[in-house]
């Protein structure tokens, strides 16, 4: 490093003299360097009429409710277009806002139109929008209102069950209310969280097909259910996952069955099993 800093200066002072030799005045020169100072930047608050963007895949649904961070949230679109002149004098409804996992979002989820929405948890009912009026971009403050599909999949307050009047509940919509109550409901929710079994994990874990066959093995490939002796067929052997999550491999959570049993387990329907595979493992049987 000391070598590398003679050498800078030693080119610095051999520049100097070049510039001398055109001119006499030189302004002055250092190498030392000024600290670069600390910029702390505010984050965006979950909690303002503006919302924040997120990885839509961070919208987790609990119970059909939207949550971020096992926070309760709102999605709302803040783009009105054309007619954000209408819906600023309140001579038109906005884009609703969402509180739950309803056809809409999964329609606009399917569409890849999902990162239009902003994420916020502000409950006074007033969203920061945007659109355009002639030639001119504008950005108000405006109420929107909740969206009927999200009453519908919630069936909040009786909304799908005719117990109170579908317009009442709809124009009556009161966003603190609404958090007070699902806000409890996922407390009660986190406290009785499940353990974790890696049921958050994609696929079988890394080592699965190790455990796969030393499991198989110790069961003499034999199935645990219909006792099919499948040592000449081990393809036809398989391990099964109890509780259905792939990355659970307790013990007491995976089973040796043939592909047949397997094929018998609760949401197995989509598991089929050949007519000579059958033949085959009810050959095997003692």
């Amino acid at each position: 490093m000391a070598n590398k800093a003679n050498a800078l200066s030693l080119i610095v002072k051999q520049l100097q003299n070049i510039a001398l030799s055109i001119s006499d005045e030189l302004v002055p020169f250092s190498l030392q360097t000024t600290p670069r100072p600390n910029i702390v930047f505010d984050l965006p608050n979950l909690g303002t009429r503006t919302g924040i963007s997120i990885n839509p895949d961070d919208v987790v649904s609990v119970d059909g409710v939207l949550t971020y961070q096992d926070e309760l949230i709102l999605l709302f679109i803040p783009d009105h277009g054309f007619y954000i002149d209408k819906v600023i004098a309140g001579e038109r409804e906005g884009n609703k806002f969402h509180i739950a996992t309803c056809r809409t979002l999964q329609d606009m989820k399917a569409k890849k139109r999902y990162d239009r929405y902003q994420v916020t948890n502000n409950q006074d009912g007033v969203f920061v929008v945007h659109g355009k009026i002639g030639n001119e971009y504008v950005q108000e403050e405006v109420g929107l209102k909740v969206c009927k599909n999200c009453l519908r999949h919630l069936n909040y307050q009786g909304y799908d069950s005719g117990k109170k009047s579908k317009s009442q509940i709809y124009h009556g919509f009161d966003i603190a209310e609404y958090f007070k109550e699902y806000g409890q409901r996922l407390s009660l929710k986190k406290q009785h969280k499940p353990k974790d079994v890696g049921q958050g994990g994609a696929g079988y874990a890394a080592d699965w097909e190790e455990i796969s066959q030393r499991l198989r093995q110790q069961a003499n490939w034999c199935c645990q259910k219909c006792h099919a002796n499948l040592t000449n067929h081990k393809n036809l052997l398989h391990v099964h996952h109890i509780d259905g999550v792939k990355q659970n491999n307790r013990l007491s959570n995976l089973k040796v069955l043939c592909i047949l049993c397997h094929s018998q387990e609760p949401s197995h329907g989509h598991m089929r099993v050949r007519d000579d595979q059958i033949r085959v493992i009810k050959g095997c049987r003692p």
